[in-house]
């Protein structure tokens, strides 16, 4: 792509059951392409005088050219047609040695942007139950908070074609993880051919879309191998270790890197999130953060002030979901805190007691916690997820440029209970969602 002009390539697959000379069309222009009988891959180069680039949100339009392409019918008529939108753009990430450590930013059509937005989960446990208003509505409650960026986390799944869709008409670019999440994989011949496969088909599903700005192998898998000390807790050999190392590497590192630059060749990969982990206060000068020090550690909330990475991949703090959204599945006798119905709705090991101690901390209603109903606590849960989040954007985005960029855990949930979403399962913001909102398109 030049400053005046743009070249596309386009891959037509057309299965044939003869050998035959067809009349296609591609918006208004009619070309001859010849057919073998099975399976045919044709090339079409289309330039573009004057291109105009697409725009992640906030920053200027995402504009999409749209092609249809058509085989016509000896009888003049259609017999198929596809529609592809595409985005002109540039997407780099710039992840490399500078004066104070590892650099993590990108560069989209060569101007560093700061990204702002959050980890998306899918939407319900039950996947085909997810419509289609559905990903249009979180997907336009995102633009409207005026994020720029989704991360597709590692432990959940590859999306439908509507959500990319989306992400390229809302300017949304997509950190895409491969579904690989906390543990080690055996990776043996038969399970690497099955991830190949897969890997491979999902890459030249999705890197037609412009809103892609990222492949990253796995979540949180080396950053628990050097840290969190499974070696110990599974019992693994010496041996054990090093084979599993070898095989974490062979995979991450050399076969999905290679997938990427062979069937992409254009958009960037890291084999891990996080690079760095937030336990040493140097590494926050390193490459990619997930800072769970207020979750999972002692700090407050001034923990996210000082605890500043270069790229803020995940953070987050935990309230439970709305009142009303948890009276549609418990019945009024169990909606109480310490009820084994409620209970069971937490998942985290530190769950309401982190909770509580951070509603009686921050005193927002000047009242004693135990004095007040499960109602009650719910709301006071949500403020005082909002108030942190408040505090984590803005000293994220006040300190730009050694912070160029931050991702909240989570955006969205996948059933009615309590987590870091700041959007109920019915799709409702929480108090978190409207205090985002106000601090990123201030």
């Amino acid at each position: 792509m030049g400053e005046n002009s743009a070249f596309l390539t386009a891959w037509i697959a057309i299965q044939s059951d003869q050998k035959q000379i067809i009349d296609a069309v591609i918006n208004e222009d009619t070309i001859q392409i010849e057919l073998k009988e099975g399976n045919n891959y044709h090339q079409e180069y289309i330039h573009i005088d004057n291109p105009i680039l697409w725009w992640p949100n906030g920053r200027g339009e995402p504009y999409l050219y749209m092609y249809e392409f058509g085989i016509i019918h000896s009888t003049d008529s259609m017999v198929e047609t596809n529609v592809q939108n595409v985005g002109l753009r540039t997407v780099e990430l710039i992840n490399e040695p500078d004066s104070i450590g590892t650099s993590f930013y990108f560069k989209v059509n060569g101007k560093p942007i700061f990204m702002k937005g959050a980890n998306y989960v899918p939407q319900d446990v039950f996947l085909p139950r997810v419509k289609p208003e559905q990903y249009e509505r979180l997907l336009k409650q995102v633009k409207d908070a005026g994020m720029n960026m989704l991360r597709v986390w590692g432990g959940g799944v590859y999306e439908r074609e509507i959500f990319y869709d989306l992400c390229d008409e809302y300017g949304i670019l997509v950190w895409q993880d491969f579904m690989f999440a906390g543990t080690m994989y055996p990776i043996d011949s038969s399970f690497k051919e099955n991830v190949t496969l897969e890997v491979a088909e999902q890459i030249a599903r999705l890197k037609k879309h412009p809103c892609l700005a990222l492949w990253c192998g796995n979540n949180e898998i080396e950053v628990a191998w050097k840290n969190w000390g499974w070696q110990k807790q599974y019992s693994y050999s010496e041996d054990d270790s090093t084979k599993l190392w070898n095989n974490y590497t062979d995979l991450f590192e050399t076969e999905l890197n290679t997938l990427v630059a062979i069937v992409d060749g254009k958009t960037p990969y890291v084999p891990t999130s996080p690079q760095s982990n937030w336990g040493t206060p140097k590494n926050f000068n390193h490459g990619s953060m997930h800072y769970w020090g207020t979750w999972h550690g002692n700090d407050d909330f001034s923990g996210f002030e000082k605890n500043i990475g270069r790229f803020m991949v995940e953070w987050g703090f935990q309230s439970y979901p709305d009142y009303d959204l948890l009276a549609e599945y418990i019945s009024p006798e169990n909606l109480l805190l310490d009820a084994e119905a409620i209970q069971n709705r937490q998942k985290s090991y530190v769950g309401n007691k982190k909770i509580l101690d951070f509603i009686n901390q921050y005193r927002i209603w000047g009242g004693e916690i135990d004095s007040i109903s499960f109602e009650f606590f719910v709301q006071q849960s949500q403020i005082v997820q909002a108030l942190g989040y408040e505090q984590a954007l803005k000293a994220h985005l006040s300190n730009q440029p050694h912070c160029m960029g931050t991702l909240l855990w989570q955006l969205n949930d996948c059933w009615p209970g309590a987590s870091w979403s700041i959007i109920n399962y019915n799709g409702k913001p929480k108090a978190a969602y409207w205090e985002v909102k106000r601090v990123l398109t201030d």
